[in-house]
């Protein structure tokens, strides 16, 4: 039991008016409380207040008369053990009430809730290119291997070059060891420069790392600041800042360093060292260009996904790839775009790809680039993508079909 309990993701503890007349009851809650981040109650006709604190003080006196043998020091412990459940469940925990609700709508709106916080953690990603050298060779650098203190790890490099890849790669390779406390929010550099953004992605942090899913919005950053650390304090944490803006306030509002546990990893990417720098990154890792042999099969890939190189496009595929120079971004984008394309629009391309090279900006370069796709488009077709970059850009397929059926 004490292995189960131990080695589990969540535990989910439910407690009824009786739980505390049972030995094996109390016992299981003490060793599930060795680890209170993993603990998720619900509360059976019971809830977490004054009221129940009285009627735990009576059960544990009963208990003491009915087994007179039990030591004042474990009864202790599980009185801490109630106290600290009774914390955790004004936050993360489940009330069920027999006159208001079924025993049917309590199981479906808790499996719900888990089902949030189990799946979706473990990012799906396409076309690890690259990856199988990268993730081994940051995994095994000295830094990652301080287990008995938390971790900051920095991505750095220019943009499109691979460092959202690269993060979660190491995000699913680190995910087993923090299962239940993670999290890997989305464009952290548009959702920090909105109105609100920063207390949106405070809410997000809140519902993700403890399972708080009706988590207030905060009403300011240091709001949500001081959520965050009363909350996540103590939680091993596995955390994701991906793309983090020069003069961002995102690590200030997100960064919750001084209250994690021991094991805990941040992983910050950011085209700015500076940034990382700043947030106390023990490990900052410069990510570089794709070698030949890695940038030709990510091509490929997306170029050519039913199979292998044309014959009569080999050689022009292999001029494309080496125009990209190593650019992951890049190389997936005219991939995708170059798909199916006749010969004069390889060509085409081409021409373009080697008109951007003597750019003197590297930025200026990858938007040249990576604008021969928008490019290739009939007018028609750009004014939609202008449509989904300047004003549906996060809303669904059929909201931005309906904006276009008039």
């Amino acid at each position: 039991m004490q292995a189960s309990l131990r080695g589990a993701t969540i535990q989910l503890m439910v407690l009824s008016p009786n739980y505390q007349a049972s030995w094996w009851c109390m016992e299981e809650l003490r060793i599930a409380m060795e680890t209170p981040h993993k603990v998720k109650p619900v509360f059976f006709d019971m809830k977490p207040g004054a009221k129940d604190k009285q009627l735990l003080k009576v059960a544990l006196t009963k208990m003491k008369q009915v087994l007179p043998r039990t030591p004042d020091t474990l009864l202790q412990t599980w009185q801490q053990s109630l106290s600290g459940l009774e914390s955790i469940g004004s936050v993360t925990g489940w009330e069920y009430k027999p006159n208001q609700q079924s025993e049917a709508e309590l199981m479906d709106k808790v499996t719900g809730d888990l089902l949030t916080v189990l799946t979706g953690k473990k990012r799906v990603l396409s076309a690890l290119v690259g990856m199988d050298d990268r993730v081994p060779e940051i995994l095994q650098r000295p830094e990652m291997h301080q287990d008995k203190r938390m971790k900051i790890l920095g991505l750095t490099g220019m943009g499109g070059i691979g460092k959202t890849t690269l993060a979660t790669a190491l995000y699913n390779r680190l995910l087993p060891g923090i299962a239940s406390s993670c999290c890997f929010p989305a464009d952290v550099r548009s959702c920090a420069a909105e109105a609100g953004g920063l207390q949106k992605m405070q809410q997000y942090l809140l519902q993700q790392l403890c399972g708080w899913m009706d988590a207030p919005l905060p009403r300011d950053v240091e709001e949500g600041k001081s959520l965050l650390q009363q909350r996540v304090g103590g939680a091993k944490v596995l955390l994701v800042l991906d793309d983090v803006a020069a003069g961002s306030r995102a690590l200030e509002a997100l960064l919750v360093t001084n209250t994690l546990a021991a094991g805990s990893c941040i992983l910050i990417t950011s085209r700015e060292r500076e940034q990382l720098q700043a947030a106390g990154c023990e490990l900052i890792v410069d990510v570089g260009l794709l070698k030949d042999e890695q940038a030709r099969q990510l091509f490929c890939l997306h170029a050519f996904p039913d199979g292998p190189v044309p014959e009569g496009l080999a050689g022009l595929a292999e001029k494309v790839v080496t125009a990209c120079a190593g650019l992951p971004l890049t190389l997936k984008v005219l991939g995708r775009y170059l798909q199916r394309k006749p010969n004069n629009i390889w060509l085409e391309a081409l021409r373009s790809l080697t008109r951007a090279k003597d750019l003197p900006d590297s930025d200026e370069k990858v938007f040249r680039r990576l604008r021969i796709s928008y490019d290739g488009l009939d007018w028609e077709e750009q004014q939609m993508f202008l449509d989904v970059a300047c004003l549906l850009l996060g809303r669904s397929a059929a909201a931005a079909k309906s904006v276009w059926a008039g």
